[in-house]
């Protein structure tokens, strides 16, 4: 279940719908507008819904260092290996149970932990003596769709493009002032709040 979305062709498949035969013709919003509601709706999928999994090679250890930063697109951990061998996620009160001087503990990494680090951080114990490969599988987001439309295109199965449609009318339908069309704001809302489920019924919830 995989496939790319042009995104630039979901929003002038749009354009109908927003009384419009091109991006110029807009009358209430811009390109731009509907660009940046596309990447907030598939931001806000990304959080809920873990289907942009990606195994990151990009960390080594470095003996005597406990933490290490995570890629920045990630939204949450998945598994996190030292080399090939399996590390488990723990909580930071059972690993004071196991060691009250674990931040310190030198020895070969067996547990890795999140809580009470800075977001996007990760803590190894025992923290490592020495350098080696520590690929990480994460949820991420995707590349931002950005208004210079240097990005238009999105890894993932079509029914995603659906959900942006959806999102984007709801969106901007909703907002306030000469435009607003309620009802049919919260009619596309729902549907994307259904397609929402559906996504998260395949891939889970983040």
């Amino acid at each position: 279940m995989s496939g790319e979305i042009n995104t630039t062709a979901m929003l002038t498949a749009l354009l109908p719908s927003l009384h419009a035969d091109s991006f110029a013709d807009l009358n209430f919003w811009t390109l731009s507008d509907l660009i940046n509601h596309t990447d907030e709706a598939l931001k806000r999928l990304a959080r809920i819904c873990p289907m942009f999994v990606v195994r990151d090679t990009s960390i080594t250890t470095a003996g005597g260092t406990p933490i290490y930063s995570l890629p920045s697109s990630q939204v949450s951990t998945i598994h996190i290996s030292l080399l090939t061998t399996p590390l488990r996620p723990a909580a930071v009160i059972d690993l004071e149970a196991r060691d009250e001087q674990f931040q310190s503990t030198p020895g070969t990494p067996d547990h890795w932990y999140e809580d009470d680090l800075m977001l996007g951080t990760v803590g190894l114990v025992p923290v490592p003596v020495g350098a080696a490969p520590l690929p990480v599988i994460c949820s991420e987001y995707p590349p931002d769709l950005d208004v210079g439309q240097l990005n238009v295109l999105v890894q993932a199965p079509a029914p995603v493009g659906i959900y942006l449609s959806f999102a984007v009318l709801g969106a901007v339908l909703g907002e306030e002032g000469e435009s607003e069309q309620p009802d049919l704001a919260k009619h596309c809302a729902a549907r994307a709040g259904m397609l929402e489920q559906v996504l998260q019924s395949y891939f889970g919830k983040g």
